[in-house]
C-alpha cells in the first residue's frame, strides 16, 4: 500500500460471530443441575440468555452482573450447536 507503483483500495476486515452464544447460570443450591435450556424461564434460581447474537462483531465485551451473594455456576454454549462442534464453550464454578 505504500508503493508509488501500485494503487491498492482501502479495505477493512471485520470478524463476526456465526453462531449465537447462550449463557446459563444457576445459583448453588443442593440438588441443582446445570442444563442449557432453549429459553429463559421465570425461575430466579436458574436462567439462560443469548449473550452474543449471530453476526455480533469480534472482539466484543459483555458484562453480566448478579446482585446476590450466593455462589453460581456459569456456562457458555452455542445455541444452536454447529455440526461437529463441542456445544460447551466454557464453565465457571
Amino acid at each position: 500500500m505504500l508503493s508509488p507503483l501500485f494503487k491498492v483500495a482501502n479495505y477493512d476486515v471485520e470478524e463476526a460471530n456465526y453462531y449465537p452464544i447462550r449463557c446459563s447460570w444457576v445459583f448453588k443450591t443442593p440438588n441443582a443441575t446445570m442444563e442449557v435450556e432453549s429459553d429463559a424461564k421465570n425461575n430466579p434460581e436458574k436462567q439462560t440468555s443469548i449473550l452474543f447474537d449471530k453476526g455480533c462483531s469480534i472482539p466484543n465485551i459483555k458484562s453480566v452482573t448478579f446482585h446476590r451473594e450466593e455462589i453460581i455456576d456459569f456456562k457458555l454454549a452455542y445455541d444452536p450447536v454447529p455440526a461437529g462442534a463441542d456445544p460447551i464453550l466454557g464453565i465457571i464454578h
